[in-house]
């Protein structure tokens, strides 16, 4: 591959795949395979288009697609034009993805009919001119309107480029795609991920688990959730092809892999756990799978090895790492399943992670500490948000990017990372890390300012939780009433399930809310 300050690796490689094998298989979904000349050729257009709104610099381009074929070809087409990225829900949008909306300024919108109804919602609300881009319908549908501030493009523009294009070169500082997550204020925080960390991340997983060009991987993660990224960087990058299931559902995974001959399989534990509750877990029922790995949350042990009965000659692997330092920041290669929680391994190629203790000074091994990273991996820090990038990044003593975590770990003696947990109220719940305090600040602002605490409960069978349910001060709380408020102003998955009113919140000796005291409570009168 190329120099990092030229064309982006991601787009140099599939650019050469399809030259060599344009009719090799890039993208099965829906029943169809699209090619690597296909694909090559549709973003090819979408990236002409996308250079006459940017003149090929670095700006944002806000996604509204599924995992459908112009979703994906929209990707590609940014890496292309010189574009970065950022990716919104199609379904269940709230205000949070407003807050995000207007933090990104994006110079251009791109949408397909499964994402156009959201960004229409959000547009109707939206003072600011923008400039739409349909990735696959020639005007707007009847049933959905735009004010007239802003400007839509039709797909037929699209069909109007030409089918080739050459990709602008950038450095490594140039933005690759931005994610948002959750903020500790109840503002979401937008992380900016650039080529140069991507690049790194590409470097380092391909030595710990290599995907070859004859591959067929999964694509189990939605557009909004950063390791989608590994999914078709990698498999891209090694010329393999990319599997979508159909209709987007965990039931069907079983069929997609024994009937389409996957081989590499990723995802978050969770989904293993789901297929193994529907009986979907059988010895030997995936004796194709050559590589799996897990990603996103705790893997427990008892769950590897059900995995490890159904794909026998799998090798397994265990990924670590938070959205600042690029979709995973270490790997452990699992040769002898352990008990309880797998360890998450080393630091990839180039990387350090460092565990520090409260006192501010490096653990020693067997001593549990904050895991701080730092290397050619972690961001610079966050989008247009110096005060959290304040609190979360600093200069290491290299020089290089520090970043604290928030995860509590140790390091055993042969140097391998365990994982132990947040240090604060961030949780994982559906595979989407959450503050709960970004809940509580939402959650107290609907309900006139009282003191609010939410909990992730209720756990599954494997302790991980599945939800949220709240807690607020006083009473005359309507819990009802908030929750339906809450649909306009949280994602789905965080929006609680239930509302508990209380006299007083509990307090810590230091008169501070004590949330752990609070999640007792609950557990001891429900169970």
């Amino acid at each position: 591959m190329t120099d990092i300050a030229g064309i982006p690796r991601l787009a140099e490689a599939f650019i050469k795949h399809a030259a060599d094998e344009p009719a090799r298989t890039a993208l099965v979904l829906g029943g169809r395979s699209f090619s690597y000349g296909d694909l090559d050729a549709l973003s090819n257009r979408i990236a002409n288009r996308i250079h006459l709104e940017t003149g090929g610099r670095n700006l944002a381009c806000a996604l509204f697609t599924g995992r459908s074929l112009h979703g994906f070809a929209a990707i590609l087409a940014c890496f292309k034009a010189g574009a970065f990225y950022a990716p919104f829900p199609v379904r269940d949008l709230a205000a949070n993805h407003r807050d995000a909306f207007g933090q990104l300024a994006p110079a251009l919108c791109l949408a397909d009919r499964s994402g156009l109804k959201a960004l229409c919602e959000l547009l109707a609300e939206d003072a600011a001119p923008h400039t739409v881009l349909l990735l696959d319908l020639a005007e707007l549908p009847e049933n959905m309107s735009l004010p007239e501030r802003h400007r839509v493009i039709g797909s037929n523009s699209i069909d109007q480029m030409a089918a080739v294009f050459d990709p602008v070169a950038c450095g490594p500082d140039a933005l690759a795609y931005l994610m948002f997550t959750s903020g500790s204020t109840g503002k979401p925080k937008g992380v900016p991920v650039s080529h140069g960390n991507l690049h790194a991340y590409l470097d380092g997983i391909s030595e710990v688990m290599p995907v070859r060009r004859e591959d067929r991987c999964t694509q189990l993660f939605e557009l909004t959730f950063d390791l989608s990224v590994h999914d078709y960087a990698v498999t891209w990058c090694a010329g393999a092809a990319l599997h979508v299931p159909d209709g987007e559902k965990i039931l069907t995974l079983p069929d997609m892999v024994r009937d389409q001959g996957i081989t590499v399989w990723f995802s978050v534990p969770s989904v293993i756990a789901l297929m193994d509750q529907f009986h979907q877990m059988k010895p030997d029922g995936y004796p194709g799978l050559r590589l799996a790995a897990f990603c996103g949350e705790a893997l427990p042990s008892n769950l590897v090895r059900t995995f490890a009965e159904a794909a026998p000659g799998a090798e397994l692997f265990n990924l670590y790492g938070p959205t600042e330092a690029t979709i995973a920041f270490t790997g452990y290669r699992i040769e002898t399943i352990g008990e309880g929680i797998e360890p998450i391994g080393r630091p990839l190629a180039g990387q350090e992670a460092l565990i520090i203790g409260p006192d501010g000074r490096e653990c020693e091994v067997g001593e549990m500490g904050e895991l701080c990273l730092t290397g050619r991996q972690v961001v610079a820090g966050y989008w247009l948000a110096e005060q959290e990038t304040g609190r979360c990044f600093e200069e290491a003593e290299n020089g290089d990017i520090l970043y604290h975590s928030g995860d509590l770990a140790h390091r055993d003696e042969n140097g391998c990372l365990h994982f132990h947990g947040r240090l604060d109220d961030q949780v994982k719940i559906r595979g989407y890390r959450v503050e709960l305090a970004a809940i509580d600040a939402v959650l107290s602002e609907l309900a006139g300012g009282c003191r609010v605490m939410s909990l992730a409960w209720p756990p599954d069978r494997l302790g991980n939780p599945t939800g949220v349910i709240a807690y607020c001060e006083g009473t005359g709380i309507d819990g009802e009433a908030l929750i339906a408020r809450c649909e306009n102003h949280l994602p789905a998955y965080l929006v609680p399930k239930k509302i508990y009113s209380l006299d007083q919140l509990p307090m810590n000796r230091n008169g501070k809310l004590d949330r752990k005291a609070l999640l007792a409570r609950h557990e001891e009168r429900n169970g």
